[in-house]
């Protein structure tokens, strides 16, 4: 997969995700008094899944339509004469032609504006790692500030409680607890060894109490590892606005949910001292920076009067709640699977084994669909696509036929003698476009045998072919030399006298193998063979392998 085309997932994972994200924030005022924090904590999960992975079904909304936008960062198209390319009628035909013959392309496109397209992945790539770079070290000072500060915990009266609070949420072993008087409330900090750090505080046995099951609580659920996953996707969709609202909501709603989870087995008195717990111990954030709050599970002074009402509006779901809180769940699943994302193009098999030589140009936005079999460029179906290029022998022509196409491409390479570097895409003229149609509809008309192999004088070869013949005769290389037109592979080699020829199908693929019957002499050998998709042609000690 190319860097570029990551980006492309990335991106469509931002807009399926804000999709998803938009149509919770729009049933929040529904759903806020009514179902449960922790559903509304976790929910979306789905929207930081949807961010971060590029699953999706085959129907995805947003992957079809990122799969059908053709190219997406791809050099101009160019419009030229066919003559400016190629003399005579040597653009009907696939051809391999002789370096000596090489004719002259565009000059190398020096456009700063495609080279910023060409690389924009590494310029988003480059401020995510920045990004992330920044929150890791944010919080890695932050932690060796609170170490440097804390004292261990020695009363014993709140280890005691603190033993029985671990036992009463189902811990076995108690984290480490420490005093921290710069702290301006109680934490969780740490992801590989974490801790409980706790303010300077003049509160009672039963506030400590509430405290403590807080923070262990934040701790059983994993909540700082949820955290730094929605900070990874911040990093990785920094270019998004909704990624940070949604991070920010997650982190509300972090809080909720604890809260939650620890009053659900109050009483009302109970409850209301636990909203008293809260305003004794919650402090302004202690100038933390954005950075620091992102990631730490302290508790946020602003969020104070969401937590109270949610504390005093807290009751047990009924049953008729429980069932529309599972068909929301399922139906978030499902329309996060229907929006979809784009994967990428996929890499099988049969598409490497068919395509190589159509990946060269996928940088320049042609690209091979290879369940349709079709070349596509800028959105349209391309009708032909020639390539000359130096191999250090001679100078190989490529092109397809699809009569449904709609453009006429060549390939751009500057002229650096035998070694032309691709440069980009470019398009024939409409006049060139309407001769190359008339010429197909000619050679349509002609009847041949296209079932099997046969040999052939250059007398009885297509009339488009005989420059490509002219320059094989001529060519100061030896070596086999090889056409594709209307659907046939015409091979040319020279020979010494007379030669027979043995043609081994294997499925989809076949060997042609050329044999000389004369040892001296001079003569050619010229065949028309049918489609294959692979096709390995032997003459003495020359090989050619052309793969489609």
């Amino acid at each position: 997969m190319k860097m570029n085309e990551i980006f492309v997932v990335f991106l469509s994972l931002s807009i399926s995700g804000t999709i998803i994200a938009l149509v919770l924030f729009l049933l929040k005022p529904l759903i806020k008094d009514r179902f449960s924090k922790t559903w509304q904590y976790y929910i979306w999960l789905v929207v930081v899944v949807r961010l971060l992975l590029p699953l999706s079904s085959e129907m995805g909304i947003v992957g079809e339509l990122f799969s059908q936008a053709g190219s997406y960062i791809a050099p101009q198209e160019q419009s030229v004469s066919l003559g400016d390319l190629i003399p005579g009628d040597a653009e009907n035909t696939n051809l391999q032609l002789p370096s000596s013959l090489a004719n002259e392309v565009a000059e190398k496109n020096t456009d700063y504006v495609q080279a910023l397209k060409d690389n924009i992945w590494l310029f988003w790539l480059v401020i995510a790692f920045m990004l992330f770079v920044r929150k890791v070290t944010s919080y890695h000072s932050f932690v060796g500030y609170v170490k440097a500060g804390r004292k261990k915990v020695t009363d014993n009266e709140v280890l005691s409680l603190y033993q029985k609070v671990s036992e009463f949420v189902g811990m076995k072993k108690p984290l480490p607890l420490y005093k921290n008087e710069l702290m301006s409330s109680p934490m969780l900090v740490g992801v590989v060894r974490p801790f409980i750090v706790l303010p300077d505080l003049s509160v009672n046995t039963e506030e400590i109490c509430h405290i403590l099951q807080h923070e262990l609580t934040h701790y059983k659920r994993r909540d700082i590892f949820y955290k730094w996953l929605i900070q990874i996707a911040v990093c990785l969709h920094w270019f998004n606005p909704i990624v940070y609202v949604i991070s920010r909501e997650i982190n509300k709603n972090c809080e909720l949910a604890c809260d939650e989870a620890v009053i659900k087995r109050m009483d009302e008195k109970t409850k209301i001292r636990y909203g008293d717990t809260l305003l004794a111990t919650i402090k302004p954030d202690g100038g933390y920076s954005n950075a620091v709050i992102s990631v730490t599970l302290n508790e946020d002074a602003r969020l104070l009067k969401e937590r109270l009402g949610a504390i005093m509006k807290f009751n047990k779901k009924s049953t008729l709640i429980g069932i529309l809180t599972l068909i929301l769940t399922v139906g978030v699943f499902c329309g996060a699977t229907f929006i979809g994302a784009y994967a990428g193009q996929e890499s099988t098999n049969d598409s490497v084994n068919a395509t190589p030589k159509y990946s060269l140009y996928e940088p320049y936005g042609l690209t091979y669909d290879t369940e349709k079999d079709k070349l596509f460029y800028d959105g349209q179906t391309v009708r032909y696509f020639v390539d000359e290029f130096s191999n250090g022998h001679g100078y190989n022509a490529y092109y397809d036929y699809d009569l449904d196409g709609t453009i006429d491409l060549y390939a751009v390479r500057e002229n650096d003698g035998e070694n032309g570097i691709l440069t980009g895409i470019a398009a024939y003229s409409q006049e060139d476009f309407d001769l190359r149609t008339l010429q197909i509809e000619s050679e349509q008309n002609t009847e041949s045998d296209y079932s099997e192999a046969y040999k052939m004088t250059i007398e009885e070869a297509p009339e488009s072919l005989l420059l490509w013949v002219s320059q094989c005769e001529t060519s100061v290389h030896d070596g086999i030399f090889v056409a594709e037109q209307n659907g046939r592979y015409y091979v040319y080699c020279r020979t010494t006298g007379g030669y027979d020829f043995e043609i081994t199908p294997r499925g989809n693929n076949a060997k042609l193998t050329i044999y000389d019957t004369s040892d001296s002499g001079t003569g050619y050998a010229l065949i028309s063979v049918p489609y294959y998709e692979g096709l390995s042609i032997e003459h003495n000690d020359d090989t050619q392998n052309i793969v489609r």
